[in-house]
């Protein structure tokens, strides 16, 4: 039985492809292809974990936390392994393997060449196959990954640390580092590009890496793309999110729930899905990778060169209208608005009337700050990110259960009363449900305790004439 070892890199539409893979099993069994399953799926992540030397979130997951731990759970990996590979031999011609983690962990000569050693006592032969995607079109979805998390960094920012040095973007170690300990001649190395894909698609690039004569008749091939990157509003809007609700080892985990339901919610706003990710130091990467890349295209290419980011360095930036803005404004407000805080000590009316009225200031106000005037023609993307980062800064410290209100929120809302207070557009008493909520958050402040007694003694004097 021969062995398929298909390594990533990340970012090359793996998690597609291992979906795609493991929803097709029964039909690449008819075709003699074999998937593990004592290895984890679809990523068989856990093969990678049998080799690798590091602690990372796959072995705290799994309790691990000693050499001795981890050199025990490799062993029972392997042996569950091997004895699965015993039992299925016989039956199929290839096992294909397939995990990014392969190649982002396994990142030094000697675990590669432990792991070969294991294939060959399992396999009669071991194929590596490895996409590399340019360094640039790798930082950006990289970037995008990260922002679902917690980054909390610019994409500048971000794209200024990238180097050659950096283990996950030198494609040249890489690909040196497998074919040393395989053999060139059993490694196929791909550029991660739809134009040379065959069939301008992945997945039957794959199958035809594995077996010249393998093709996709039978297969079900509508299963969609997994962990598409994020347009330029979007990800303005997670960068906010994380900004404002951090969450992690440093800042504790109060906010994880929170962050992620935000998120959640922002990921359902058409009016975001426009626009790309902006940046101005882009170029810098490409030139930092050129000498690698191209001994990479020189040694495993044939000296094609084809290895540019798909992407376009320097992102044209889109210019919106006023209404475009504003709608944009009221869908992430309406998006946002049901996590705002409320307490049992206001009633339901009033609770409302808090969200209601804060929701429409923070909304006039933040829109005020922009210059959203009749007379401007169009918003620049730039104003619009920022303007969508002070929008959410202006509401994360009212959500519910946020680990960030503060006495901040309640001069927010102070100031805020005062403005209604002049306003003939809103009433007295929608001031009255805004400051109740301000003394809730800051129940010693003087200037808000005189606001509400004010308040509550024009009440009665409205009331009695």
């Amino acid at each position: 039985m021969k062995c398929v070892l298909h390594i990533g890199t990340a970012k090359t539409a793996t998690t597609l492809l291992q979906k795609w893979l493991y929803s097709n099993r029964d039909g690449l069994a008819q075709k003699g292809i074999y998937l593990p399953e004592t290895i984890g799926k679809p990523n068989n992540r856990s093969l990678a974990g049998a080799f690798q030397t590091r602690f990372d979130i796959w072995a705290k997951r799994r309790n691990i936390e000693t050499i001795e731990q981890l050199q025990k759970y490799s062993e029972l990996i392997r042996e569950n392994f091997s004895e699965e590979i015993r039992n299925v031999s016989d039956e199929y011609d290839i096992c294909l393997i397939s995990s990014e983690q392969l190649h982002s962990r396994l990142t030094d000569d000697k675990p590669v060449a432990r792991l070969s050693d294991f294939l060959k006592t399992i396999f009669d032969h071991v194929t590596v196959i490895c996409y590399f995607r340019p360094q640039f079109d790798l930082a950006i979805s990289v970037y995008s990954m990260k922002l679902k998390a917690r980054e909390d960094l610019s994409l500048s920012q971000t794209l200024a640390n990238i180097t050659p040095e950096i283990r996950r973007y030198n494609h040249l170690a890489a690909a040196n580092r497998w074919s040393s300990v395989f053999g060139v001649e059993n490694c196929k190395f791909r550029l991660y590009d739809r134009d040379v894909f065959y069939g301008r698609d992945i997945r039957k690039d794959l199958l035809k890496c594995i077996a010249p004569d393998l093709d996709d008749d039978g297969l079900d091939m509508t299963v969609k793309q997994a962990n598409v990157s994020l347009k330029g509003l979007e990800a303005a809007a997670y960068l906010a999110i994380n900004r404002s609700l951090p969450w992690g080892k440093e800042f504790g985990d109060g906010n994880f729930k929170l962050n992620k339901q935000a998120k959640k919610r922002l990921s359902q706003i058409p009016s975001l899905l426009q626009g790309g990710l902006l940046l101005e130091n882009g170029d810098h990467i490409s030139e930092s990778f050129e000498s690698t890349n191209k001994v990479l295209l020189e040694k495993y290419f044939s000296g094609a060169d084809v290895f540019v980011p798909k992407q376009d360095p320097k992102v044209k930036a889109l210019v919106f209208t006023r209404h475009e803005v504003k709608s944009i404004i009221g869908d992430i407000i309406a998006a946002l608005s049901p996590l705002l805080h409320s307490t049992a000590r206001l009633d339901a009316v009033a609770a409302a009337e808090v969200r209601d009225v804060t929701v429409a200031i923070a909304s006039d106000a933040v829109a005020s700050s922009a210059k959203l005037d009749d007379e401007a023609p169009v918003i620049t993307q730039q104003e619009v990110e920022a303007l969508i980062g002070d929008i959410i800064a202006t509401l994360s410290p009212l959500f519910r259960n946020s680990k960030t209100i503060d006495t901040t929120a309640a001069e927010i809302l102070r100031e805020v009363t005062g403005v209604i207070k002049v306003d003939s557009a809103l009433s007295l008493r929608n001031a009255l449900s805004l400051v109740l909520l301000a003394q809730m958050l800051s129940p010693n402040d003087d200037i808000i305790t005189e606001t509400r007694a004010a308040i509550e003694m024009q009440l009665k004097m409205d009331a009695a004439n």
